[in-house]
């Protein structure tokens, strides 16, 4: 029976059944949740359909002997973590946890000798003048000067997006000199191996779509201070929270949020523990 079909249609209708298929096919990607990463078009994308298939395909640099091919799925996502981890411990143990050496009284900005007993690595500065905004914003940090906060941003590889390094250090300097918070988070991480510890952090990663920076995947780049540009497609949602356990990070007085203001723009809303939820647009003139 199907070979008579076969048979009788003509190779217009040939080329229409295909295209149905196709169709079909394409809509299932938006329907069913597994596929969503092989949607041929995203609303508000601004490359040609079905380009940014090939575009999550990329070459990205060797590491700790893995390297290749990368496409952000949950597989990956949960082996690039496992790496990572495994990285970041080795080098965060080696950091320790340093013991808390309180500052006189009289006396704030001394450093004593054994803060930094046993470092074998100085930092690489020739001139001696690179570090210096650093040194005069902890100065102002330390004698407890009005509005002074240290801000450092620590940039690398999977192994500081996951944050064991970044978070050992993270955890000395707010020990010794107090604690304004955790910093910068992302919104969302998509499938990235991305971990800031010390926050409750969730999300429908199947809902979120990531470009990084390290793969040049936005042809305008702009990917914000994380490198990490996060589109939310509709019913995206993400939650950020203090610690529940440990010393830093369990209060938080200020949260603020960084988005991209555009023609296009769409909107999103925030609520905050049991507050109003507040609606707020990112459409604006070009």
């Amino acid at each position: 029976m199907l070979k008579r079909i076969h048979e009788q249609l003509t190779p217009l209708q040939h080329l229409m059944t295909v295209t149905l298929f196709m169709l079909a096919a394409c809509a299932m990607t938006y329907v069913i949740p597994p596929m969503h990463e092989l949607r041929p078009w995203i609303p508000g994308e601004e490359d040609f359909p079905i380009v940014r298939l090939f575009r999550q395909w990329a070459d990205i640099p060797a590491f700790a002997g893995h390297g290749g091919s990368y496409r952000a799925t949950a597989t990956t996502d949960k082996a690039s973590e496992r790496l990572a981890d495994a990285v970041g411990e080795t080098v965060a143990s080696n950091l320790g946890r340093k013991p808390v050496v309180k500052p006189r009284p009289d006396d704030t900005l001394t450093i004593e000798p054994t803060e930094y007993e046993g470092i074998l690595v100085h930092i690489e500065d020739p001139t001696g003048r690179g570090m210096r905004p650093l040194y005069e914003a902890l100065a102002k940090t330390a004698r407890g000067d009005a509005g002074a906060i240290t801000r450092i941003g620590h940039y690398g590889d999977s192994s500081i997006a996951t944050d064991l390094i970044t978070s050992t250090v993270r955890d000395n300097l707010q020990a010794r000199f107090g604690d304004a918070g955790h910093g910068f988070v992302l919104a969302a991480k998509g499938y990235i191996p991305y971990k800031h510890r010390g926050v409750l952090q969730s999300s429908n990663p199947d809902s979120w779509e990531t470009r990084e920076v390290v793969r040049r995947q936005d042809r305008a780049g702009r990917y914000g201070y994380g490198g990490v540009q996060s589109r939310a497609l509709r019913g995206a949602w993400a939650r950020i929270g203090t610690a529940k356990r440990g010393d830093i990070g369990r209060r938080a007085s200020r949260f603020d949020i960084y988005y991209e203001e555009q023609p296009r723009g769409g909107k999103f809303s925030v609520r905050l523990d049991d507050e109003k939820r507040e609606v707020v647009s990112t459409k604006a003139d070009a």
